[in-house]
Formats: C-alpha cells, sequence, structure tokens
C-alpha cells in the first residue's frame, strides 16, 4: 500500500513534466544510448491520458511549461523549483502519511507549443515521459496528451505486480489532467476537484 502511494505520488508529479516515448527522439532515448537511458524500452509501467482543452496549443504549452505554477492544479505535488535555467527541475510530492519526496527531474527535449520530454532517473520511482500539445481537430483547441514510464520498485519483476499501483497512477494523471482543462478553461478548479465536462 505504501509502495502504491509513492508510485501515484510520482506518476502524478511526472505528469507536469511528460510522458513517455512518442517520437523518434524519446524512442532513442529508452532503446539506445546510455548516456540517457532512464527505463529499458517497453519494460515499465506505462500510463497514458489525454485531454482535449479549448484553447490553443501555444496557450497551452505555455501554461504547462510554467513549471513553478503546477502545484496549483496538482494537489499532491508540494512545490516545482527551477535548479539550472527551466531544463532541471526540483519536484516535492506529497508521499505516503504526508511525507514529503523529493527528486530532480530533466527536461532533454522542448519544442515550444509542441513537446516536453523529461526523465527523472534517480527519483525514488525512477520515470520519464512526454506532453504533447496537438492541434485538436475540428479547431477544438488542444489535445494534451501525457505519456508517463516508470519502473516500479523491484526493478523488471515489479512491473509485475504493479497493477494495482498503475490503476492508482492513472487515476491521478487523468484527475490532474481535467484540473488542469478547468483551469485553462475556465479560470478555476470546480468545487468537487476536477471540472465539470470532458
Amino acid at each position: 500500500m505504501k509502495q502504491r502511494m509513492v508510485t501515484a505520488s510520482v506518476a502524478g508529479a511526472a505528469l507536469a513534466t511528460g510522458g513517455v516515448m512518442l517520437g523518434r527522439a524519446a524512442r532513442r532515448t529508452f532503446a539506445g544510448d546510455s548516456s540517457t537511458k532512464v527505463i529499458p524500452y517497453k519494460r515499465g509501467a506505462r500510463i497514458e491520458e489525454y485531454v482535449t482543452i479549448a484553447r490553443p496549443p501555444a496557450d497551452v504549452y505555455a501554461a504547462w511549461r510554467d513549471l513553478e505554477s503546477l502545484p496549483l492544479v496538482m494537489p499532491n505535488v508540494q512545490r516545482v523549483e527551477s535548479t539550472n535555467g527551466q531544463a532541471r527541475s526540483r519536484w516535492t510530492v506529497r508521499g505516503p502519511g504526508g511525507k514529503s519526496i523529493s527528486w530532480e527531474a530533466e527536461i532533454f527535449e522542448d519544442v515550444p507549443n509542441q513537446r516536453i520530454a523529461w526523465r527523472a532517473d534517480r527519483a525514488p520511482v525512477k520515470h520519464a515521459g512526454t506532453v504533447r500539445f496537438m492541434p485538436a481537430p475540428g479547431g477544438r483547441g488542444t489535445e494534451l496528451r501525457v505519456e508517463i514510464e516508470y519502473l516500479p520498485p523491484g526493478g523488471l519483476l515489479g512491473v509485475f505486480g504493479v497493477k494495482a499501483a498503475r490503476a492508482s497512477s492513472q487515476h491521478f494523471v487523468a484527475l490532474d489532467l481535467r484540473r488542469f482543462k478547468s483551469v485553462m478553461e475556465a479560470g478555476g478548479v470546480a468545487l468537487n476537484g476536477t471540472d465539470v465536462t470532458q
């Protein structure tokens, strides 16, 4: 139970800087160059979520890229501090029993208005990912797509016992995306902590 809460907290925070293995650059990072490898390609647990936001990609990207303001829409994230310009950041999240957990993340790919990719190879739960900002079909705004891959405790063997943790993490990621959508579209989060539309 405790490890599931750590994994869910890390996944929710990881959401803020990315998802995993989208595009050639991310694939190369996980499958190739050992200097950038965090998780062996397709060997970790994976979370994928998306939401359509009725705002242009440039607006959604700019709001997401302001990492230090993300705790306003992600309740398990206590703070984010940029440590090396905008390429590195220190994340602190609320873990099991209210205990704070911190780690550093590195953005290794940043294509304005299109994509942010990150890795956290020294986090309590190693993870990496990509966030994409794509024009939504029919001019409906932006499709915000997040993919996160993480290596559960216990290494590759831990992947087999991670179903409950992944479901919990997926739930937190979906809620955080809905809160972000609500703030982008309505300027705030509804009383129940989510938006009223999906």
